[in-house]
C-alpha cells in the first residue's frame, strides 16, 4: 500500500460526491410567469440577467424575454424560477418605465450632488428674477435644501416630499385606470 493511498481514496470519494451533486442539479425552469417580452426598470446597482452578461444600473430600462430568465441563474435549488418573485418584490427591478416622480439618484450621494449642482447652475442662468426664484424653489423641492452634508432632518423632509409625489402620481394613475376601464365597459 502506497503512502498516498488514503489521500487518493478521499479524492476519489470527493470526485464522486461532486459528480452526484452536478447530476442532481435541477434543469432550467421554462416558465418565468410571462409569455411576451416585458419592459422593466432597474432599481438596484449591478443587476444582470445572464451569467456573464452586462451589469445594469438604476434607472436603465430593459426588455426581458422569457428566454432570458429561464437559465440556471434564475433557478433556485427546488427548481423554481426566482425572476418573477424578485419582479413582484420590486426591490432590484420593477415592471414598466422608471416613475417620473422618483429620482434615479439616492439623496446625499455623489450623483445627487452632481445633479443638484447642474440644476442649480441652470437655474442661476435665468435672467428674470421671478423665474429664477421659482426655478430655485423647484430645485429645493426636488433635491432638498442642502448641497453638502445633509442632516437627518433633511433626509426626512426630502423623503416625505418624495412619498407625497408618489401618492399624487398613484392617485392620478388610479383615476386614469378607472376612466379607461369605464370607457371600455361603455363600449
Amino acid at each position: 500500500m502506497s503512502p498516498t493511498a488514503p489521500t487518493d481514496a478521499l479524492l476519489d470519494a470527493a470526485r464522486k460526491m461532486v459528480e452526484a451533486a452536478d447530476a442532481a442539479k435541477p434543469a432550467p425552469v421554462a416558465d418565468p410567469g410571462f409569455d411576451e417580452p416585458i419592459q422593466i426598470h432597474i432599481r438596484a446597482p449591478y443587476v444582470r440577467f445572464e451569467s456573464g452578461g452586462r451589469y445594469y444600473q438604476p434607472g436603465e430600462h430593459v426588455t426581458i424575454t422569457p428566454e432570458r430568465v429561464t437559465s440556471e441563474m434564475w433557478t433556485d435549488r427546488d427548481g423554481n424560477n426566482t425572476f418573477t418573485a424578485q419582479l413582484d418584490a420590486g426591490v432590484r427591478f420593477r415592471r414598466g418605465p422608471w416613475p417620473s416622480w422618483e429620482p434615479v439618484w439616492v439623496y446625499g450621494s455623489d450623483e445627487w450632488r452632481e445633479a443638484r449642482q447642474a440644476a442649480r447652475a441652470d437655474a442661476l442662468k435665468i435672467a428674470d428674477e421671478d423665474e429664477r426664484g421659482a426655478a430655485l424653489d423647484a430645485l429645493s423641492e426636488r433635491y432638498g435644501h442642502r448641497a453638502t452634508n445633509p442632516t437627518p432632518s433633511d433626509y426626512k423632509t426630502f423623503y416625505d416630499r418624495l412619498y407625497a409625489r408618489r401618492r399624487d402620481w398613484e392617485t392620478a394613475h388610479a383615476h386614469e385606470q378607472v376612466a379607461s376601464a369605464s370607457t371600455k365597459a361603455a363600449k
